[in-house]
């Protein structure tokens, strides 16, 4: 997320590659090339996502931010103290996990390693808070790690 909400390059004449450009441009070294091209071309989408998930009252708007070339779209919630905004993206997406019966929470553990064996994924948890405790491992498909303000997926 920018400081102020989720940018999109879906105005007529941006691009995503533009989009990425201007990540990488003020990055200072820093930004993985592959992963803003990734990111920029799935915002569009994933605010679309937003929508659909029930976050409530977002807008969009053509606005400049400072450190891109163009003015993008930005879907940000309209209460827009960031903190209120960031908290119904994530009051939303967390409603849409727990209703979600082909995912399962787990929660209260830490990962501490994450595994893979024969094209399988396995993580590594152990109790938060209890250092003697033994490591649980399990077994998925696909592992998302998340906090409050950002998620990893690995296949």
């Amino acid at each position: 997320m920018g400081a102020s909400g989720i940018a999109a390059a879906v105005a007529e004449g941006d691009s995503a590659e533009a989009h990425a450009a201007d990540t990488i441009a003020v990055g200072a070294g820093l930004v993985d090339e592959a992963v803003a091209l990734g990111l920029a071309r799935e915002a569009g989408a994933r605010i679309h996502d937003l929508l659909r998930y029930g976050v409530p009252s977002i807008a969009t708007s053509k606005a400049s931010l400072r450190s891109h070339r163009r003015p993008r779209i930005r879907a940000t919630h309209r209460a827009c103290a960031r903190r209120h905004g960031r908290k119904a993206i994530i009051s939303a997406l967390i409603e849409a996990v727990r209703v979600t019966p082909s995912i399962r929470v787990i929660e209260g553990y830490a990962a501490e390693a994450l595994l893979t064996e024969d094209g399988r994924s396995r993580t590594q948890l152990r109790k938060v808070g209890d250092a003697i405790a033994k490591p649980v491992t399990i077994a998925s498909r696909a592992v998302v790690l998340a906090t409050a303000a950002s998620g990893i997926s690995t296949p």
